[in-house]
């Protein structure tokens, strides 16, 4: 019956709780850089970090054949214990230029300090602008020091909204493909 309407079952979306003081300010953000020079986004580097998974834990809608439900290509593989995943931080550029690094399983400060040291440094030139959340690790006295140091120009007031993110559903959709079967080939 629902069907005959168009509805069908789906998996909700996910997506970030906003509360009106987030909503306000990301719209004051849009507003002050709806100004800048479209070329200023050339120079900026986006980054981010995701957490791939072994064997996720997504819900996963399949069309299959009366009686094949167990069937490998129908079904998703599940583990009861010893959840495995990796962090992994990515940047990109403008210029198509990338990079991914496993980061540690638990990010503090000293850790985003080794992933930019790894990550940023090699692709980050003097014209460029940083660009991360405001993720604990991210906004630190010791990360600000290591930026200021460094010379590193940061995107200021960032409501996190990066251009990367849609890219983590890409990889993770890749990565399952292959289907891993440890830590070393995930």
């Amino acid at each position: 019956m629902l069907r005959k309407y168009e509805l069908y079952g789906r998996i909700a979306a996910r997506k970030p709780l906003l509360n009106d003081r987030h909503v306000r300010n990301r719209i004051n953000w849009c507003k002050s850089y709806a100004k800048v020079r479209t070329s200023f986004w050339n120079d900026v580097i986006f980054s981010d970090e995701s957490r791939l998974e072994l064997f996720s834990r997504r819900r996963e809608y399949v069309r299959r054949p009366k009686g094949l439900r167990f069937e490998d290509r129908y079904a998703t593989k599940t583990v009861k214990f010893g959840e495995q995943s990796l962090m992994a931080w990515g940047a990109i550029k403008e210029d198509g230029s990338r990079i991914l690094i496993r980061c540690p399983h638990r990010m503090n400060s000293v850790g985003y300090k080794d992933v930019l040291k790894k990550g940023l440094l090699p692709i980050y030139e003097a014209h460029n602008i940083f660009q991360h959340d405001s993720a604990s690790c991210h906004t630190s006295g010791f990360i600000s020091s290591f930026m200021e140091k460094k010379g590193i120009c940061l995107l200021s007031d960032w409501p996190d909204l990066s251009i990367i993110e849609p890219l983590w559903s890409d990889l993770k959709a890749r990565v399952a493909s292959c289907r891993p079967s440890n830590i070393d080939e995930l």
